[in-house]
């Protein structure tokens, strides 16, 4: 591809993760000389304008899962499969429909297994080229990872947010890969490091707890009660980030709890870097920020959710965070848990910028 193409970026929309790791990848197309256009739905859509106003962007529909109260998640997803199989047809049609009207030269998708073209060169990211099934459905274990290749195959390739070697964060979701199509992985794609300005907010302010709520409900408001009833244990100022982009009203001050539906990515970035303690879920994309920052946290993951539970049990058996499950969240725990963890601080974007560099001219 020649300079000046324009890129369609495509995020999944279950939660934030998905395109908070496509800002990277938008900012470097951006530094190539080429137009990155963003295509999105709801709050990822909310969260990569907001970000990057200046740039094109279309609103890509897309299909979020509903999750139960209870731990066990596995005959709830179940049931949706059929709806995602119709989504990933509907996604398809969207790109088939819409890529000579946006004049595309080319696509990234992150988890849209329907946002490819046989005429535009295509490529798929993923962390989860071996999907953990939650309980319940573990039966059916091979027969997923089977369909989860065959559509990545249908993509030019496949970037890995992970590092190639032994020494890497997603261990055998990712590795090996075993895909028809060349695989290139990218390292961590995080929109922050350690080496940005901090100044946004005021110096002045100690946070001893930032929580940082995200996924789906009613599992995100269930882990919020849950700090807010355990609040009063806890001596320090906790700053919530309540992951709701698109909200209009949010909760007033109590005690030592301050609310944040929201915040900019330099705010976020300033929040992090200001806080002493992080307590957060153990997605794939709050991992990358914390380690490309180097800050200690612990970890709540989404209950029922398989691959948050093996990444959790993955960074704490490596001694880079601690965790517990939802049900046994204790403030106390988490306050003294940390001391014994240290995660690494690791270099991100040299290999996005090459890898990107390349498909670029290839193209």
């Amino acid at each position: 591809m020649a300079q000046g193409k324009r890129i369609l970026i495509c995020p999944l929309n279950w939660g934030i993760g998905h395109a908070t790791r496509c800002a990277p990848v938008i900012s470097c197309l951006s530094a190539l000389g080429h137009q990155p256009v963003i295509a999105a739905d709801e709050a990822p859509l909310d969260l990569l304008t907001g970000m990057y106003p200046h740039l094109d962007y279309v609103v890509f529909k897309g299909y979020s899962p509903t999750y139960s109260k209870s731990r066990s998640q596995g005959l709830k997803l179940g049931l949706q499969i059929p709806q995602l199989l119709k989504s990933i047809q509907q996604e398809s049609d969207f790109i088939e429909k819409n890529q000579a009207k946006l004049r595309l030269d080319g696509i990234i998708s992150d988890n849209r297994y329907g946002a490819c073209s046989k005429l535009l060169p295509s490529v798929f990211i993923t962390h989860q080229i071996n999907i953990r099934l939650p309980e319940g459905l573990s039966a059916f274990q091979k027969v997923i990872n089977l369909l989860n290749k065959s559509f990545i195959n249908k993509f030019d390739e496949c970037w890995v947010p992970d590092f190639p070697s032994e020494d890497n964060l997603s261990g055998p979701l990712s590795h090996p890969a075993n895909l028809r199509i060349p695989t290139h992985y990218l390292g961590p794609l995080s929109r922050f490091s350690a080496a940005m300005d901090t100044s946004t907010g005021n110096p002045q302010d100690k946070i001893d707890l930032l929580v940082m709520l995200s996924g789906p409900e009613p599992q995100r408001s269930m882990l919020e009660d849950i700090i807010i009833a355990q609040a009063h244990v806890f001596a320090g100022k906790i700053v919530v980030l309540r992951g709701l982009p698109s909200a209009k009203t949010t909760l007033p001050e109590a005690g030592n709890l301050t609310f944040l539906n929201h915040a900019s990515a330099d705010h976020i970035h300033y929040l992090i870097r200001a806080a002493g303690l992080i307590v957060s879920r153990s997605g794939y994309s709050t991992i990358m920020d914390l380690i490309s920052l180097g800050k200690k946290a612990f970890f709540v993951p989404t209950p029922g959710q398989s691959e948050q539970e093996f990444l959790a049990l993955r960074m704490k058996a490596r001694g880079w965070f601690d965790f517990c499950s939802q049900e046994q969240f204790s403030l106390e725990t988490v306050v003294s848990s940390p001391e014994r963890f240290s995660p690494p601080l690791l270099e991100n974007g040299v290999l996005l910028q090459k890898r990107l560099g390349l498909w670029m001219q290839a193209g």
